[in-house]
């Protein structure tokens, strides 16, 4: 006969068929043999747990193939900590820049969280989603937003753009110093 929960339960394996259950922090718990909220506690890097109690929670963590749910923390906090980067990935030069940010950001405390520009979306598009993930700064390299930035009103992050192609109203701008460069080159090739 049936089991009238059955359809439900059916329909909830349906839906992992295939995929392993992903190891959650409670599983890294019992394998420790300490409470969830002490393993808590060491991905945090708050005090609390002795050396060896922190060596054997990581040393868990990598066997079972945890990783702290960043989207969970994030909802967590009042402050992101994430540097949104807006993008092209047309200019060798602008990749270089966003490899140079990563180090920058880290010294500060602060990730990156990278959006490409391309042909497929517009740049009002990317900047949304870089709002959506609740990105404290933008920093917008070789953007072309001739007006006021979608970003750039009372409250909104602060706005940082490299090499624009255009200025934005309501942003601050790093520029490289073209004019010098252009007549340092000159001169050398004249002497």
């Amino acid at each position: 006969m049936g089991d009238p929960g059955g359809v439900g339960r059916s329909a909830e394996r349906g839906a992992s068929v295939g995929r392993p259950k992903r190891p959650t922090m409670s599983d890294v718990a019992a394998r420790v043999g300490v409470s969830q909220a002490l393993v808590s506690l060491v991905f945090r890097n708050q005090p609390g747990a002795s050396p060896d109690t922190r060596r054997r929670v990581f040393q868990a963590a990598e066997e079972l193939g945890y990783r702290p749910d960043t989207a969970a923390q994030l909802l967590r906090r009042t402050r992101s900590r994430q540097l949104g980067v807006l993008f092209t990935m047309r200019q060798p030069h602008d990749v270089g820049i966003v490899e140079a940010l990563y180090p920058a950001a880290r010294k500060h405390g602060y990730t990156l969280v990278l959006n490409a520009m391309v042909d497929t979306r517009d740049e009002r598009q990317a900047m949304d989603e870089l709002l959506g993930l609740r990105c404290e700064a933008i920093i917008t390299i070789g953007t072309t937003f001739e007006r006021r930035h979608p970003a750039a009103h009372v409250g909104g992050p602060s706005i940082v753009e490299i090499n624009p192609l255009t200025r934005a109203a309501g942003t601050d701008v790093v520029r490289t110093a073209e004019r010098n460069g252009i007549r340092q080159a000159v001169d050398h090739l004249v002497a």
